[in-house]
């Protein structure tokens, strides 16, 4: 069980660091492929609905590029 929870904790943290990336650079595809596939991972159910909708916002914005 704390191995399942250290997963998800470095999962977050890293879908943190590739966003900080992304804002820093203009050739991003390969970090918003990383992101999204970060965001396809199980999560707890408290962070679920954040999950879910950080997801749509993103798709939002791809969506517009």
């Amino acid at each position: 069980m704390s191995t399942s929870k250290g997963k998800e904790k470095a999962n977050l943290a890293r879908m943190k660091k590739v966003m900080e990336e992304i804002e820093k650079t203009t050739d991003d595809f390969d970090l918003v492929k990383e992101l999204h596939e970060l965001l396809t991972m199980s999560y707890p159910s408290s962070l679920k609905w954040h999950i879910i909708v950080f997801k749509n916002e993103i798709d939002k914005s791809l969506w517009y590029l």
